[in-house]
């Protein structure tokens, strides 16, 4: 029997209906974005962001669990299907998964620590990317170009690859707040969850 909560508005299988089809539209769209993106040249990095972007709204529709859900679905998809294989190996190893555990990451205090607690897994999961490709699963384009540049040529690449994801990180919470404050309101009405 459903309790009072429960009878107001649509019922429990509707609700669950509706965050179905919504997670299975914006993981078709991700996708999407993922494998055109990966057709398309220096977009390798590009892609893969914009495919974690959309997906940052399902977990203010849909609940976390239904967004990991939608993230696999296309991590599975992208590492299969994109032509840059490297787009879809960063969207599955931290810009498909990071925009979902965002906000729960934006909650630790004190600020230092979640500070140190996001660069540190940003760096972790490029390093574990980008092991499996040089050691693991080589690919001898990817050998090749870190051994033509040399050692500043990493460094400056790492380097440059950490002010891009504090850049993302930011983007991020300002299309969350865009998202919550403008956009949210316009599609589902004033009066929403």
């Amino acid at each position: 029997m459903l309790n009072k909560q429960e009878w107001k508005g649509d019922s429990c299988v509707k609700k669950g209906a509706k965050e179905i089809a919504l997670c299975g539209m914006f993981a078709g769209l991700s996708a999407a974005v993922l494998f055109f993106g990966g057709m398309l040249p220096l977009s390798t990095f590009l892609s893969p962001a914009l495919a974690g972007m959309v997906l940052l709204p399902l977990t203010v529709e849909c609940g976390t669990q239904n967004a990991v859900a939608a993230f696999i679905t296309v991590a599975a998809i992208g590492v299969v299907t994109v032509p840059d294989r490297e787009a879809g190996l960063l969207f599955l190893f931290f810009l498909g998964w990071y925009p979902i555990c965002k906000p729960s990451l934006d909650k630790l205090r004190p600020a230092a620590l979640k500070w140190l607690l996001k660069v540190l897994l940003f760096n972790g999961a490029v390093a574990g990317m980008y092991g499996l490709f040089l050691f693991l699963f080589p690919l001898p384009v990817l050998a090749e170009e870190f051994a033509a540049e040399g050692r500043w040529f990493g460094f400056v690449l790492w380097l440059l690859g950490n002010i891009t994801y504090l850049v993302y990180d930011a983007a991020l919470l300002n299309m969350r707040r865009v998202y919550c404050h403008l956009l949210r309101p316009r599609i589902f009405g004033k009066h929403t969850r």
